[in-house]
């Protein structure tokens, strides 16, 4: 007896090295398939490590960013919350388990996540950054514009790429401070880097609540608009010559929204290059529902029908009903026109004024001239990016038809969306309504460029349902 029992002790002498050894090849094993973006094959073998050693937080920790990685965020959770119990001076673990939180809408967690990865990393730049951007998200702008500056002092001048995407962040956070500060930050970023449309964007936003709007309210082709010229450029994609034109502009007139506005549509256009758009037929009714059509040139008439049609069955209900459609000149602003003007001084989705924006649905909807185009731009879906305006709005007034068991549908795989974070744009992860919007902005632009229809999809399965919708 005595024997065995030491035989048993030295036995398990020499395979403690050994299944030591084992424990870190496989490990090792899980990161190369990690690398190579085989999460499911990964999770697989830390499982098995993790069963057989609970206490191992490197595998703890690799197991709960493979969930991450294929939106399992929940479970994600579970495994890096005990990466960090027995491993708390991993910074790293953090930074992931605070990405994690931040994904499940935890945002204090979150930010008391990193500032545990910032104490093992002390004067990480991109952590740093990373921390001003969940006090943003969070609305602590204070602590994120300290934060912020933190980074700035941190930045050591080695990629121009983080210099923008820093000085992004700040103008975004002062954005909610002081506004003329937060303009001035836009302009220095377009002295950086004049060919992103996002600054253009942004100031277009700023100056438009103080820009005094033209009074014609449904002409385009105002001859005595001093943006007319530009305009037109841009509606007939003649795209170099109205950027030059706008640029023009803003030196007369540096708080000119209007052409902050045309620029960025422009740029836009110029980043992600234009399909050609097949003869859409012309739609019965569509002369009386758009109520400026006759105003269109022949490419912008195209655009709308392509945007309608696959819903065109709703067309006529919309009409009974006195629903209309208006085309906008770029130098006014949406809430001018009669329909709109109660919402001037009202906010949308918590922090968009009613004055900023360029497309408005509901039963009267209105987009500007500007934003026509965007239906032929070539975004791929990895954009998460959906430019279709006109499309969009009108799926806003198809909603408004829709029967209670289609909305509950559509609302159950908003409510889907939201716990895995998968969106078909980040625009639509602002509301249901959005959400149904987007989407539908997504399968007109399928069906016109005559590109694979996603039938598995639930949405698009919606979609294909409502277009025999007996209203």
């Amino acid at each position: 007896m005595t024997y065995w029992k030491y035989f048993a002790k030295y036995e398990i002498l020499f395979l403690e090295p050994y299944i030591e050894f084992v424990r870190k090849f496989q490990v090792k094993q899980a990161i190369e398939l990690i690398n190579g973006q085989d999460y499911a094959g990964a999770l697989a073998i830390l499982e098995k490590l993790i069963k057989l050693d609970p206490k191992n937080s490197i595998a703890l920790g690799e197991a709960g960013f493979c969930l991450g990685q294929t939106g399992n965020f929940a479970k994600a959770k579970e495994k890096l919350e005990l990466a960090v119990g027995i491993n708390p001076a991993d910074g790293w673990i953090w930074q992931y388990y605070g990405y994690i939180l931040y994904k499940l809408g935890m945002l204090t967690a979150s930010i008391s996540a990193l500032k545990e990865s910032i104490k093992y990393n002390i004067g990480d730049f991109a952590l740093t950054h990373q921390l001003a951007f969940l006090y943003y998200q969070n609305k602590d702008y204070e602590n994120a514009l300290n934060t912020i500056n933190k980074a700035q002092e941190l930045f050591d001048n080695s990629a121009c790429q983080n210099l923008r995407e820093l000085m992004n962040l700040k103008a975004m956070i002062i954005e909610n401070i002081n506004k003329d500060q937060a303009i001035q930050e836009y302009l220095a970023l377009i002295e950086l880097d004049g060919t992103n449309p996002v600054y253009y964007d942004r100031l277009s936003i700023l100056e438009a609540e103080d820009y005094i709007s033209s009074e014609n309210l449904l002409i385009l082709d105002n001859n005595d608009s001093k943006y007319n010229t530009a305009t037109q450029m841009l509606r007939h994609g003649h795209i170099d010559n109205a950027i030059e034109s706008y640029n023009k502009i803003i030196v007369k007139s540096i708080c000119c929204y209007p052409a902050y506005l045309g620029i960025s549509q422009a740029l836009y256009e110029k980043k992600f290059g234009i399909k050609k758009l097949r003869k859409i037929p012309s739609l019965e009714g569509i002369n009386k529902f758009i109520k400026n059509y006759y105003q269109l040139n022949e490419n912008e008439k195209n655009i709308l029908n392509a945007s309608i049609s696959p819903l065109k069955n709703f067309l006529h209900k919309l009409e009974e009903k006195g629903v209309c459609f208006t085309i906008v000149p770029i130098e006014t602003k949406l809430v001018e026109y009669p329909q709109n003007r109660h919402l001037a001084d009202k906010i949308y989705l918590k922090s968009l004024p009613y004055s900023t924006l360029r497309g408005i649905g509901g039963e009267h909807a209105f987009v500007g001239v500007e934003r026509l185009r965007d239906f032929l731009w070539s975004v791929t879906y990895k954009e998460k990016f959906i430019p279709a305006c006109i499309a969009h709005e009108y799926a806003h007034q198809v909603w408004c038809l829709l029967d209670k068991s289609t909305l509950k549908q559509v609302k159950d795989l908003y409510k889907e969306a939201k716990l895995t974070d998968n969106f078909i744009s980040n625009y639509s992860k602002a509301s249901v309504e959005e959400y149904f919007a987007e989407y539908y902005a997504y399968f007109a632009r399928l069906i016109a460029y005559e590109e694979e229809i996603f039938r598995d999809d639930p949405m698009i399965k919606i979609f294909i349902s409502l277009q025999k919708y007996e209203i």
